[in-house]
């Protein structure tokens, strides 16, 4: 179950937060889906609760045993730039894979995903060209996220883009030297491949 402290980092005030760590809560314990109070501020983009974690010494890169994804994978996937900025600032692995080898930079790109196609059934399905996150692939790419990493999938960052015809961050991932032949090998399709299925598929959603 969550204790004060997780309940704190996600729903509390910066105050409570810091009271309970004056009163040595503890700052890695895990709630019963391997959540610690870090990842759920950071899932929440909750700044000052962060800075409060990290100045007690929480481990920034602590692991779900589930799922493999630290704090830095629910940043980016939440959309949560600051965030993302304040755990690389802080030593978290930028290159870190979950435990299907999803890298932050993918967490990233499923999440600019989840949100368009979350917005309702009137929202125009066009709007799945456009990447919500690429202020957070960007900053990734700079810091020097590997940019041509497989999940156990096969799937590269690229590939995940142009499966959901992601423009912005293709092309960011275009620039940055990504191979786009790279191709699985499951399936040998590349990135090509996915980009026609996702433009079909925009086709049928709008029609």
């Amino acid at each position: 179950g969550d204790n004060p402290l997780m309940v704190s980092a996600i729903k509390g005030n910066s105050a409570i937060c810091k009271v309970l760590l004056e009163h040595d809560a503890k700052v890695n314990i895990e709630n019963n889906n391997g959540f610690t109070p870090l990842m759920n501020a950071a899932q929440n983009g909750h700044l000052e609760k962060m800075k409060l974690l990290l100045d007690k010494g929480c481990d920034v890169n602590h692991k779900r045993k589930q799922t493999g994804q630290t704090a830095l994978h629910s940043a980016a996937y939440n959309n949560h730039p600051e965030a993302c900025s304040l755990l690389v600032s802080r030593g978290a692995e930028i290159n870190g894979q979950t435990n299907i080898g999803e890298t932050v930079l993918m967490m990233n790109l499923q999440g600019g995903h989840a949100d368009v196609f979350n917005e309702g059934a009137g929202s125009s399905r066009k709007q799945c060209l456009v990447s919500f996150f690429a202020d957070i692939s960007k900053m990734l790419l700079e810091y020097g996220e590997i940019i041509n990493t497989e999940n156990i999938m096969g799937f590269t960052a690229l590939i995940n883009a142009a499966q959901i015809g992601n423009l912005k961050d293709m092309k960011l991932l275009l620039d940055k030297g990504c191979d786009v032949n790279c191709k699985r090998k499951q399936t040998e399709q590349t990135a090509l491949h996915s980009a026609v299925q996702a433009a079909s598929d925009l086709a049928e959603a709008c029609a």
